[in-house]
């Protein structure tokens, strides 16, 4: 299984690629993280500009907001790009095309074909889009030498 550190630093990595597979740990912890991450850095910020507001002028924290939230709007646009393209190898370990997505944005879909299938195991063995993340290159030369 996939730790947390591992799951964050191929989620950051691996932001701008769909193409082979995430583990549904993978999946979890990464989401775990951009929760934790969005929810403290909002919180910090806001907690920031009401002392801001005690202390300064209203064209001071007007100038603080906008010195505060631009880099946060643009850390979301990288979150949102990272669980997307995150969902899409998600939704590879499970043999599902990730063009699903886009049927998912009709919510009757995402209960009847897509959503659900986040949840199921994924394939233990390669599938048409990459080789299986849940056993190790030394484990499968291992079983080819064995087979022959």
């Amino acid at each position: 299984m996939i730790s947390f550190k591992e799951a964050v630093k191929n989620g950051i990595k691996k932001t701008f690629t769909i193409e082979g597979r995430a583990t549904l740990a993978e999946f979890w912890w990464y989401n775990l993280f951009t929760a934790l991450l969005v929810s403290g850095l909002f919180g910090l910020g806001f907690g920031f500009l009401e002392i801001c507001r005690q202390f300064f002028s209203n064209e001071i924290v007007k100038i603080i907001d906008v010195i505060i939230f631009i880099p946060m709007i643009i850390l979301l646009i990288f979150i949102a790009i990272s669980l997307l393209t995150l969902t899409v190898r998600r939704y590879h370990d499970v043999d599902v095309s990730g063009t699903i997505l886009l049927k998912l944005l009709i919510p009757i879909w995402w209960h009847h074909d897509g959503g659900p299938k986040l949840l199921d195991k994924g394939m233990q063995n390669d599938n048409q889009y990459g080789p299986s993340p849940y056993i190790t290159a030394a484990e499968k030369e291992h079983f080819q030498k064995k087979m022959g």
